[in-house]
């Protein structure tokens, strides 16, 4: 079946020329871009591309280009017109993104609930995604605003930022490690495998830029890297024996597991980012209202 996905990744790569600079473009794996894209010629019936040392448009698939170029081009016009509307529509909704793993308690309802009280008829939604769709989502103007790990957000022109809080981050072992002894420090599990989470449509090199990043600035030395699909898999990796995790006090992943933790001299900064553009007056305000609650806790 014809999809937008399918037709934005053939796009992508027929304007680059390259399924791993196209991925890169969309936030996507390589793997899944070569997938749609396959899925798509499956369903015209026939090849877009020529796969040899360089890809090139199919003379079927340049024609399909100059199509699809013409239909995104009025499809993108439409759904911007309709969005507005929409938007207009309820131009008092808002909706903050939370980093899945994160727990803040009641600071962050405590604070919604003070902007309510100056601004009775506004409602603001809280949803949660991992890393990678937060950022997808506040950049596609799905989400007003994100509450994301400093590490995690890329650099895009465009945003606005404010530290929340700092957390304490924490070596965290099996109880049952071997090494584990009572005068252990967070030094003793340095060189453990280092278990690492893949985020949602991470390509391969962020994945070894965030890694190799984490390991220097967490002063870890893994004799090996342990790769899970979801962060829930590395936490529970880690209660096997299989390794380290690293996390702040804050995780809600590490609450009821077996799991002993070893402060590191580190903190993880905690963000509110938003868009610069003609952000709602009361954007700042709940923001500092954010920072009082957290700095509470």
């Amino acid at each position: 079946m014809l999809t937008e996905r399918k037709l934005r990744c053939f796009m992508a790569v027929a304007d680059t020329l390259s399924f791993s600079n196209a991925a890169k473009l969309l936030y996507m794996s390589q793997q899944a871009v070569s997938k749609n894209i396959a899925g798509l010629e499956e369903d015209l019936g026939f090849p877009l591309f020529i796969r040899s040392r360089q890809i090139e448009l199919t003379e079927p698939g340049r024609k399909c280009y100059e199509l699809c170029s013409r239909m995104m081009k009025e499809y993108s016009s439409a759904i911007s017109d309709i969005r507005k509307s929409y938007r207009d529509a309820i131009s008092d909704t808002f909706t903050i993104g939370i980093q899945s793993y994160l727990d803040f308690g009641s600071a962050v309802t405590d604070a919604i609930g003070v902007v309510h009280e100056h601004h009775p008829d506004l409602t603001i939604n809280v949803l949660r995604y991992d890393p990678n769709t937060l950022l997808e989502r506040l950049l596609n103007k799905s989400l007003g605003m994100i509450i994301i790990n400093q590490r995690y957000l890329r650099r895009v022109s465009g945003l606005r930022e404010a530290k929340l809080s700092s957390d304490l981050l924490a070596i965290m072992v099996s109880e049952t490690h071997p090494l584990i002894t009572a005068d252990s420090t967070a030094a003793d599990f340095v060189t453990l495998p280092f278990i690492v989470d893949i985020l949602q449509n991470e390509t391969k090199d962020e994945y070894d830029r965030r890694i190799d990043r984490e390991i220097e600035v967490w002063g870890l030395k893994p004799e090996s890297i342990v790769s899970t699909p979801d962060r829930d898999s590395a936490y529970t990796a880690a209660e096997l024996g299989l390794g380290i995790i690293v996390g702040t006090e804050t995780s809600r992943m590490a609450q009821g597991r077996r799991l002993k933790r070893y402060l590191i001299d580190r903190t993880e900064p905690v963000l509110a980012v938003w868009r610069a553009e003609t952000p709602p007056p009361w954007i700042e305000p709940l923001v500092a209202l954010l920072q009082r609650n957290l700095k509470k806790r």
